[in-house]
């Protein structure tokens, strides 16, 4: 059975009650870490936003930094999760970009896709502060769509992996076909989804892991784009 894409596992033997219930904290343990670090990424988002508007403001810098740090902690727990770990390890890092070389900046447009709405709203803002117009997409139906839409328009796809409607893997290959002009990047706050290990990694496709850091998918997004 499943429940809005995600499995339900039921007991046919006995004898396998135990790895039923292993089975079943690992998909518990799955969705509490896709939702954890969904909120993550807006709280980093947020304060990211907030420490450019209160440059002038020392201790608010110190107070922000504090919240960034004890958040970065807090991501470190989530993908460290020993139930993920026991589903698949996760090959998949974040590229290492040297910060000095890549500007934060550009005026490209870019199709945001993201069935979290504070997620969303946060990379959007975090995006159009830095130049960028922004296409908004709730899900991977919509984010086909747009696609079909407006692709001559549209430079790169940040694309969201579990999202309702159409995952963004699905959404990716629909996407191809329409062109493949425009670059992709996928984030996702679940380390365990099978997509990563299957295919970002075989197509050698772009990858951030949620919580997503705004300095550090600024620097990707540049470095995508002016590839």
């Amino acid at each position: 059975m499943t429940d809005n894409g995600r499995k339900t596992i039921l007991v046919v033997d006995d004898k396998d009650d135990d790895n039923m219930r292993q089975s079943q904290k690992i998909e518990v343990d799955e969705r509490i870490v896709h939702d954890f670090n969904d909120i993550l990424t807006a709280i980093i988002g947020f304060c990211h936003l907030l420490k450019i508007q209160t440059v002038q403001n020392r201790i608010a810098q110190d107070t922000i930094a504090e919240l960034l740090n004890a958040a970065r902690k807090a991501a470190e727990i989530a993908q460290g999760c020993k139930a993920i770990r026991t589903r698949q390890e996760s090959d998949v890092n974040p590229a290492t970009i040297d910060k000095k070389i890549y500007p934060k900046y550009g005026a490209e447009t870019i199709l945001l896709a993201d069935d979290d709405d504070d997620v969303r709203s946060i990379l959007k803002s975090v995006l159009e502060d830095s130049g960028y117009k922004v296409i908004e997409a709730t899900n991977g139906k919509e984010a086909v769509r747009l696609f079909s839409e407006r692709s001559d328009e549209i430079q790169m796809v940040l694309l969201d992996i579990i999202m309702p409607e159409k995952d963004g893997g699905t959404a990716y290959y629909e996407m191809k076909k329409i062109s493949s002009a425009s670059k992709i990047l996928f984030i996702s706050g679940c380390p365990g989804d099978g997509l990563i290990k299957d295919k970002i990694i075989e197509d050698g496709l772009n990858y951030l892991p949620k919580p997503v850091d705004p300095d550090v998918l600024l620097i990707k997004i540049r470095a995508l784009l002016d590839k």
